[in-house]
């Protein structure tokens, strides 16, 4: 027999985050991602949970789980434990562009995104005004997930 309620059950994976928020705070969690993502092949990542339609992202805390609602537009950037961006042998067809940002808080960042589009739509700009509030950046610390409403401006990196 099946149980009616385990029918009802989405799986999901944890992924470890650590929010920085606009206000200076710092908030490490845990964010749940859906195995299968609704709007693209794959899994579902986490800038895909944050350019959600939904204005509340929840977090759960990494010691009590815990479910804090974080308002997204209050988050400047989300620090991520591992790469989310590609599934284990999933081939990289995308155009690396290195950058540098620098946020309203006057942080500087620098890094690479990844601009999966046709050649002609390539350009650091294309990227930045396709729509989505929240992007991948890829640093030397890590992989971050930046909000683009903190973004004040940036340029393609010079790399010698």
């Amino acid at each position: 027999m099946v149980n009616e309620q385990d029918s009802l059950v989405v799986s999901k994976r944890e992924v470890r985050v650590v929010l920085q928020l606009s206000t200076g705070q710092r908030v490490p969690g845990v964010v749940h991602c859906n195995m299968r993502s609704a709007v693209h092949h794959g899994r579902e990542r986490v800038k895909d949970v944050l350019n959600g339609l939904n204005a509340m992202l929840p977090v759960h805390g990494v010691n009590d789980g815990k479910c804090t609602l974080f308002n997204k537009s209050y988050i400047e950037i989300v620090e991520l434990d591992e790469p989310d961006l590609a599934e284990v042998g999933e081939t990289d067809l995308s155009d690396h562009r290195k950058v540098v940002l620098v946020l309203a808080d006057a942080v500087q960042l620098t890094g690479t995104i990844l601009v999966s589009t046709p050649p002609e739509r390539a350009r650091t700009l294309d990227f930045l005004n396709r729509g989505e509030r929240f992007f991948y950046l890829e640093t030397a610390q890590g992989s971050r997930v930046i909000a683009l409403q903190h973004v004040v401006c940036a340029r393609d990196h010079d790399v010698e």
